[in-house]
């Protein structure tokens, strides 16, 4: 923490790893960015064929409106929901977003 002193400011910010990693992780990420860092990590395919396979109609529109929305949302509960059928943890999402920003 910053030390103030006669009303100057010395030191620097001192943040925790995990408020460095919290502060990493975007809100959002575009369409292409987010399809662009599934593909790098090998699973485009795997999220397609698993909205594809799903046999309710209305949940398979939904999803499909979610994949094919122009901004995925960092809290979306569909994208939880679908990495984390694909075996992914909550971290290995957050890695996904945070290298999906920058493509």
């Amino acid at each position: 923490m910053p030390v103030i002193e006669d009303g100057d400011h010395t030191g620097e910010w001192e943040l925790d790893e995990a408020a460095k990693r919290e502060a990493l992780i975007p809100e959002s990420v575009s369409r292409r960015q987010g399809r662009l860092a599934l593909l790098q990590a090998g699973y485009l395919t795997q999220v397609e064929d698993t909205i594809d396979a799903i046999t309710d109609s209305v949940q398979k529109k939904a999803a499909q409106i979610e994949y094919e929305a122009d901004t995925w949302l960092a809290d979306s509960q569909f994208l939880k929901d679908m990495w984390a059928q694909l075996g992914g943890t909550q971290t290995e999402l957050e890695d996904l977003l945070i290298v999906a920003k920058d493509l």
